[in-house]
């Protein structure tokens, strides 16, 4: 804007001052005002008239002096009379008085007749100014002083009432009714103020937030206001001062009930005509309730980040849990094998040299024989320690069943791999372990050596173990180096458990996670209650049945419901308890199940293990063609138990799963007619044995489990800081179906609630929060459930690489 050099008052005062200069002068020109000239002439005639009289009187007396003496006293009095002349009627000069007009200078002369005893003697010449000088006069006239007093008292005048009175009329201050209306609706406060920050307008917004009317508010000071904070540098301020918008500032007042509000305040300066800032509009958006939100989203998120890092902590020791074996902290076989699949096809491919090497801990039997297996637990924790310190980072090192250890040497050719297990061998040989020395054999294979798959390289280098052992034991042999005429079906000379068994047909291991995966997808919980039975027939066979026999039964376990794919929904997920007809439906499950495995997997003793694991030892009344007794294969009979007492123990939705003593005494009660009644004692003691980690697996869920759970909270609360609201509505619910499979009906209440509120009309951002935050906080206590009663064991028994040896002997 450009600024203006002259207000507004002293432009209209001055033209209205000319104004009224012009309508007097007009007026005098028309001859409306009273006419002075013609008052002066009368005066200067009967002045002429009277000098005459005199003048004649004393010439008359002939009295020169008195003639003298009238004319110079008429002449001092008179400043319009310039000069008087005695002229006798020969034209004699007779006496003069004042001065003599210039040629140029315009004077009217009177010239009036003397007499002296009747007769005419001579005559009086009177000049003086004119009357006139062109149409007003001269400038010492009375009419022009008039005029420029008029006009000099009247512009003072005028511009003093003028700058009072637009001081009320100026259209920046002044607001119409109907403004004034419009401006009563906004919902936020609308306050006008003047240069001097005094209160010209405030809107009944504002004015009912202090309890007063808007008419009360004007004439006081904002300042005056309660605010929380007393300052200078208030919006309104700056933007009179620097006559630029201020927008976005926060302050906080006290209302009525002398609560706190907070504000988010624009100011406006009001720029006058002449540039100057006249005073600010300033709007106050209550935002109190938007900062409390705002407050309260931000210790949610503080909070949803604390308990992200918790849950992926949680999940890191989970995925240890899940991935490691529980009392020697390396891998357990099954996470084994899928980490070896990409390992083997990248070797494959990218042709790069690998190495397998099978180790084997030498007269193990006579350890846990002769010391007891408290000392036998010790020497494998302690065996593994070594292997773990002794490897490189990328090794991998795996406890494959018993007193028996897989080392895998990626990127490795066979010279480097035959040095690390030689120098694994001899830090074994020199470790001290409480007194005893033990000695190791291991047999290590190559990639180079014609295996067309792990499993070959694997029995390659376990042939070559066997080798081992068979030459004198505590040695590292290799397998292309086994002499063609070693008989390698001989039994050694000590039976190891191990030794003297026949390889199965593989399973391949990403095939077994596929059709689980895909059961999990079709129904969770029952993919995790097969994951519990497999945890259970593998501890359960520990000792009892060769490692090879134990692998294909944790595999049966795995797939033993597999053909629960084939069963509709309606029966499947039905909440409720089921009718004789479908009953039938889900019966057919098992030979939908024999059906898939027979026709994926080449191993008749898989196979076996699902199609009579509802085989009872007297026999089943329900199928008389299945086996009896001892003619039950044994991994069928430990399958049987395993998967009754989940299923006893886990919760479903239409009844409270039993208690672990509980469903151990339906176990003993059944055993002789449908369980084997010794492996029903054995189970028992079993988990009363390990009664920290066995707890009831429907009230904590397992590590399998609880890791997945933990996977998709930690989805839930990204999803959550995107605000993308259809992620969270999809973990949201993959958490509800985890949550269901696990029994944990609290997190499947609090999981239905954030799905509700995800959908409501409203879309409360803020309530969807917190409950997402709850959800999460109650996986992870189920998590720390889990942890607080396996990890800490765990903890305890485990080694790493960080770890010292020696700290195994504490």
């Amino acid at each position: 804007m450009t600024k203006q050099l002259i207000s507004a008052p002293f432009t209209i005062t001055i033209s209205l001052a000319f104004v009224l200069i012009g309508v007097l002068l007009l007026a005098l020109m028309l001859g409306m005002a009273p006419d002075g000239s013609q008052a002066l002439a009368r005066n200067r005639i009967a002045l002429c008239e009277t000098i005459a009289v005199n003048t004649s009187l004393a010439i008359q007396r002939k009295d020169k002096a008195l003639i003298e003496e009238g004319l110079a006293a008429a002449v001092s009095r008179n400043t319009e009379l310039l000069r008087v002349a005695i002229v006798r009627k020969s034209g004699e000069l007779m006496y003069a008085t004042g001065s003599q007009p210039s040629g140029a200078m315009p004077v009217d002369t009177v010239t009036v007749p003397l007499a002296s005893n009747g007769e005419s003697w001579g005559t009086a010449q009177l000049f003086f100014q004119p009357l006139n000088q062109g149409q007003l006069g001269a400038m010492n006239t009375p009419t022009l002083r008039l005029v420029s007093f008029i006009g000099a008292l009247g512009f003072l005048i005028i511009y003093i009432y003028l700058k009072r009175v637009l001081q009320h009329l100026d259209p920046t201050k002044v607001i119409p009714q109907r403004v004034r209306t419009t401006l009563d609706t906004l919902a936020e406060g609308l306050v006008v103020i003047d240069e001097n920050q005094t209160i010209v307008l405030a809107n009944n917004a504002f004015a009912e937030l202090l309890g007063e009317a808007p008419e009360e508010m004007v004439g006081r000071e904002i300042r005056d206001l309660p605010w929380t904070q007393v300052t200078d540098d208030y919006p309104w301020s700056m933007a009179i001062a620097s006559g630029q918008v201020n927008t976005g500032s926060v302050i906080r007042m006290l209302d009525r009930n002398g609560e706190a509000r907070t504000f988010r305040v624009n100011s406006a300066p009001i720029i006058g005509e002449d540039g100057n800032c006249q005073g600010a509009l300033t709007s106050f958006d209550d935002v109190t309730a938007l900062e409390e939100r705002t407050l309260a989203l931000t210790e949610m998120l503080e909070r949803l980040k604390t308990s992200r890092d918790q849950i992926r902590q949680q999940n890191e020791t989970l995925h240890v849990l899940a991935t490691r074996d529980p009392l020697t902290s390396a891998l357990n076989r099954r996470s084994f094998f899928e980490l070896i699949e990409p390992i083997w096809t990248e070797a494959v491919d990218a042709d790069f040299p690998l190495c397998c090497a099978m180790v084997d801990i030498d007269h193990f039997k006579g350890i846990n024989d002769n010391h007891g297996h408290a000392m036998g637990d010790f020497v494998l924790k302690a065996t593994v320690a070594i292997l773990l310190e002794e490897s490189r980072d990328y090794d991998i090192v795996c406890r494959y069943g018993g007193e028996e250890f897989c080392v895998v040497f990626p990127k490795t050719d066979i010279d480097a791999a035959m040095a690390i297990t030689e120098r694994f061998r001899e830090a074994i040989e020199a470790f001290d372990f409480n007194g005893l020395k033990i000695t190791t054999s291991f047999g290590v294979s190559s990639i180079e050596m014609g295996a067309t798959d792990f499993a070959r390289m694997q029995d390659q280098a376990d042939q070559a173990l066997f080798f081992a052992k068979r030459t004198g034991r505590n040695r590292v042999r290799r397998f292309d180096k086994i002499p063609a005429d070693f008989d390698l079906q001989s039994t050694p000379d000590e039976g190891s458990q191990r030794e003297d068994e026949s390889k199965p047909e593989p399973i391949p291991v990403e095939t077994v996670s596929c059709l689980l995966s895909a059961l999990a997808y079709r129904d969770i919980g029952t993919a995790e209650h097969s994951r519990r039975v497999a945890n259970l027939c593998v501890r359960m066979a520990d000792g009892l049945i060769k490692w090879s026999d134990s692998y294909i039964l944790e595999n049966a376990a795995l797939l033993h419901d597999i053909g629960k794919i084939g069963v509709p929904d309606h029966v499947l997920l039905k909440p409720g308890n089921l009718t004789d007809e479908e009953w039938e439906i889900m019966r057919a499950h098992d030979d939908i199940s024999v059906e898939i495995i027979r026709s994926t997997f080449v191993c008749e003793e898989l196979t076996e293990i699902v199609r009579t694991h509802h085989a009872w030892f007297d026999g089943n009344p329900n199928d008389p063609d299945l086996p009896t007794g001892e003619d039950i294969p044994i991994g069928s009979r430990i399958l049987a138990i395993a998967d009754s007492y989940d299923a006893m123990v886990s919760d479903r939705v239409y009844r409270k799963g039993r208690s672990k003593e509980e469903a151990m005494a339906e176990l003993r009660k059944c055993a002789g007619t449908q369980f084997d009644p010794h492996l029903v004692e054995r189970f028992v003691a079993l988990v009363s044995r390990q009664e920290e980690t066995l707890k009831d697996t429907a009230a904590i869920p397992d590590k399998q489990i609880a890791l997945k759970l933990g996977v998709e909270i930690e989805s839930l609360a990204k999803a959550i800081d995107d605000q993308d609201r259809d992620s969270l509505r999809m973990h949201a619910e993959i958490v509800r179906a985890t949550a269901e499979a696990c029994s944990l009906a609290p997190a499947v209440q609090l999981t239905s609630e954030v799905l509700e509120s995800i959908d409501s009309e409203d879309e409360d951002w803020l309530n969807t929060l917190e409950l997402a935050i709850d959800l999460i906080e109650m996986c992870r206590m189920a998590q720390w459930a889990h942890l607080d009663t396996t990890a800490a064991q765990q903890t305890s028994s485990s080694m790493t690489k960080s770890q010292p040896i020696e700290s195994i002997c504490v």
